[in-house]
């Protein structure tokens, strides 16, 4: 996904909003599968698991690359609204 396009029309970007919201579809229905991850590693830290630091690190690795992609959509998800606001402006302006 090229994510400095923000369309040229307002087609474009209702096309690449869509297909961002598929994506963030994608990330949220991936949060029962983070929990028992996070879940997991916590029953293997309790029990003392012989390479407990490699799963506390693994995991905030995971946890840190996740916050991101969130921020990320979240990012791209306010600039697509004002792409769409500006190409709507410019529709208007033109009629």
């Amino acid at each position: 996904m090229d994510f400095d396009d923000l369309g040229s029309t307002i087609d474009d970007v209702e096309s690449l909003r869509k297909r961002h919201e598929d994506f963030a579809n994608t990330l949220r229905s991936q949060d029962e599968k983070m929990k028992a991850l996070d879940e997991l590693a916590d029953r293997l830290l309790r029990e003392g698991h012989p390479d407990a630091a490699l799963i506390d690190a693994k995991r905030k690795e995971i946890k840190a690359r996740r916050d991101k992609a969130l921020q990320k959509c979240q990012e791209r998800e306010k600039q697509l609204q004002d792409a769409q606001a500006f190409q709507e402006f410019k529709r208007d302006a033109d009629e």
